[in-house]
């Protein structure tokens, strides 16, 4: 059981073989939080920006409420669904309220507290899976950044509600996808650790052999033939790594090509595969990628290539 069997018709509606439910007819609990002074009680405070979505927080800036706060039926209880309600690249997120500890949110944030007819990790995974982040960001208003997700936009959002049991189903089966990709993360970190102390351990045990790195190898920049010219690229069969490729560790095939002409044309140059490539500047500088074949790539990046 998973959400491909419902089918999106346009934002905010869909079609399901359930009955379509209001928000507002699903909860106990549909309000902003609160807007309160900052303190050194033992109440957190979560800020939009801490709720990550899912089920993540972020709280290496923990902040509290202040000692006089009074507290009322908005105080978070497992379970609670936090929607993140302003700002561009904020609003829509939703996050499953989880933790331990007495918390409130921000008024920033709305809370959906579910009236028992609905799971609340079902509707956590529905907006997350299907109806999607910019289903719910696109329903914000405003301009410059202050957009803002109304209480009632967000009422009106109708979800499909399987029976309960089939609601738990798709919850049990979500939650064993998560835990396998969480597990995975764990493996990749690790393996990562490893890599790095085995590095450091080479580096802490050859000091006083160590050599630079122009002993070893050649250096080379890239070149990029003008863009303006499209009988440098059409039909172009000679692998060209552009700058959003360098994000991946190994390159192993290219997006775009350049010609023969191109490459006559302009400083690019062919190198061996197995080098390394380090871009220089810009959104991806002192990124480090190492491409498997023999390519082309664009300037302001240096490619070092072992003798």
């Amino acid at each position: 059981m998973c959400f491909a069997e419902f089918q999106e018709m346009k934002v905010t509606e869909v079609v399901s073989k359930w009955e379509l439910k209001r928000l507002d007819d699903l909860n106990v609990l549909l309000q902003r939080g609160k807007n309160t002074s900052y303190g050194n009680s033992e109440i957190q405070v979560i800020k939009s920006g801490q709720a990550r979505g899912g089920k993540l927080f972020d709280f290496s800036n923990p902040v509290f409420v202040e000692n006089n706060f009074v507290s009322d039926d908005r105080d978070l209880k497992k379970g609670d669904i936090l929607i993140n309600s302003t700002g561009i690249g904020t609003a829509g997120r939703v996050t499953y309220f989880n933790l331990v500890g007495k918390y409130v949110a921000d008024n920033h944030i709305t809370i959906f507290r579910t009236n028992g007819k609905v799971n609340s990790e079902y509707v956590l995974y529905y907006f997350e899976n299907y109806f999607g982040f910019k289903n719910l960001e696109s329903a914000a208003k405003g301009i410059s950044g202050q957009v803002e997700l109304s209480l009632e936009d967000i009422k009106a959002i109708k979800i499909p509600v399987p029976p309960m049991d089939v609601q738990q189903k798709i919850v049990t089966e979500c939650n064993a996808i998560n835990n396998t990709v969480s597990e995975a993360h764990q493996r990749i970190d690790k393996a990562k650790e490893e890599v790095e102390n085995k590095v450091k351990h080479v580096v802490d045990n050859y000091k006083n052999e160590l050599i630079t790195i122009g002993n070893l190898t050649e250096t080379t920049s890239g070149g990029t033939p003008l863009s303006t010219n499209r009988a440098y690229y059409n039909n172009g069969i000679i692998p060209w790594i552009n700058s959003g490729e360098v994000n991946q560790s190994e390159i192993t095939a290219t997006e775009n090509f350049i010609s023969e002409l191109g490459l006559k044309n302009s400083s690019a140059k062919i190198v061996p595969a197995n080098s390394v490539l380090i871009a220089m500047y810009g959104a991806t500088a002192g990124k480090v990628s190492v491409f498997k074949n023999r390519s082309l790539y664009k300037s302001g990046y240096l490619c070092i290539i072992t003798k």
